[in-house]
């Protein structure tokens, strides 16, 4: 997603922040070995506007909260039922 993010910034898209909207994926935002290699020899200028969204994120305090109650979820069951409702 960040190649395709400043594909679009590239060619004049914004992203923008949409405070009644999340999307989250326990593995989603883990880069394979030789991504951010790619990354920083497509968009050199990506670390430093990753630094700098980083220091000032404004959402920092709101993220660790959702953190913290992700953190506290069960984990999933691998054996939870085919149809809902059809626990027997």
């Amino acid at each position: 997603l960040i190649d395709l993010s400043l594909r679009m910034a590239g060619l004049g898209w914004r992203n923008v922040l949409c405070e009644t909207a999340f999307v989250a994926c326990r593995d989603e935002g883990r880069p394979a070995d030789g991504d951010l290699d790619a990354l920083a020899a497509r968009w050199p200028a990506w670390h430093a506007r990753l630094a700098g969204f980083l220091m000032e994120d404004a959402l920092r305090e709101e993220r660790a909260q959702l953190q913290r109650l992700h953190d506290g979820l069960p984990p999933p069951n691998p054996q939870r039922p085919l149809f809902a409702g059809m626990d027997r």
